[in-house]
């Protein structure tokens, strides 16, 4: 082959082969970039639901604490009035 034989062979691999790889890779490549941008805002998501479950529950265990006190309160009294009212019926 002549010089001008193999420029020519070495611009058809080149516009044949190696320009459209050359262009998936840089689809790729922003493809890659949106998915991590992606990715990222997924994962801030999460975390933020974790936070908001987190404080959820911390509500829900604060409010349990709560209603048991109160029942405990209510126990305690019912108790109270029973024992007093059969201190007050076996003295009689």
């Amino acid at each position: 082959m002549s010089g001008s034989g193999w420029i020519a062979v070495t611009l058809a691999v080149f516009s044949v082969l190696l320009l459209p790889a050359l262009g998936i890779l840089v689809r790729g490549a922003v493809k890659w970039t949106r998915t991590e941008d992606k990715l990222g805002d997924l994962v801030g998501d999460v975390r933020e639901l974790i936070t908001d479950k987190d404080r959820a529950h911390g509500e829900m265990l604060e409010q349990m604490r709560l209603d048991r006190e109160a029942t405990n309160t209510r126990l305690r009294y019912l108790e109270e009035f029973w024992i007093d009212r059969g201190r007050q019926g076996y003295r009689r």
